[in-house]
């Protein structure tokens, strides 16, 4: 599945056919969805065939993507206060790395191309037209909300992984992150009503679940699979 031309092509929409860009994302992307849970890693994850090695190897991955994020979120003026800082995971995916690899795990294991391209995006995007960065919240922050919980569970049935592993998924105060999705969700109503055109925004949330989809599919073909995990 690392051709990329072979993901679904997103659903077309009108920004006058709805009144808020969450719904037009969700439709948009709802194959691309699809593909990503079915792809590479996160397959693995969700079907009970992880390891250790690729698991660590994700977060890894992740870690360079969420750090260069949360940088570009938090030096936009108008975009600093859509994800509560509580969201932010780069710092509880280096504890998480630090806990299952060791202080050394930059040296032991290596950034990905695919993870390099995604923090390209994501930089290009803050420079070129910041208000792109509501589709990666989106994507990035809506997901960890919406599906952590069962990742965490299932991460730490496949792996035994201990709790001070598993920071990733952990949002702190917050034991029932329900009240944390809302409140994005809302911030991301907020500030896509300030932007004058959906249809990027919408474009940049398929363009992050393909950057996600190969990330997931590297990760596991450089974790020794060696094999694009979709059926």
């Amino acid at each position: 599945m690392s051709d990329t031309n072979a993901h679904p092509a997103p659903t077309r929409v009108s920004q006058s056919s709805a009144t808020t860009l969450l719904p037009l994302m969700r439709e948009a992307t709802r194959e691309l969805h699809t593909a990503a849970e079915r792809s590479g890693i996160y397959r693995a994850l969700l079907t009970g065939h992880a390891e250790l090695r690729g698991y660590t190897l994700l977060l890894r991955n992740l870690e360079p993507v969420y750090g260069a994020l949360e940088r570009e979120l938090a030096a936009s003026h108008k975009l600093s206060a859509l994800v509560p800082t509580v969201l932010y995971r780069s710092a509880a995916l280096v504890s998480d790395l630090e806990t299952l690899v060791g202080p050394q795990w930059r040296d032991t294991l290596p950034e990905l191309p695919a993870s390099i391209a995604y923090v390209d995006r994501l930089k290009a995007v803050a420079r070129e037209a910041p208000a792109r960065l509501i589709a990666h919240v989106y994507t990035r922050y809506l997901g960890d909300l919406a599906g952590g919980r069962m990742l965490h569970d299932k991460v730490r049935r496949q792996l035994g992984t201990a709790a001070e592993g598993l920071a990733y998924f952990a949002f702190a105060g917050h034991a029932d992150p329900t009240p944390l999705a809302v409140e994005l969700r809302q911030g991301i109503e907020i500030a896509g009503a300030a932007v004058a055109s959906w249809p990027a925004i919408i474009e940049e949330a398929c363009t992050a679940f393909r950057l996600t989809i190969a990330l997931s599919t590297a990760v596991q073909v450089a974790a020794g699979d060696g094999r694009d995990s979709m059926p």
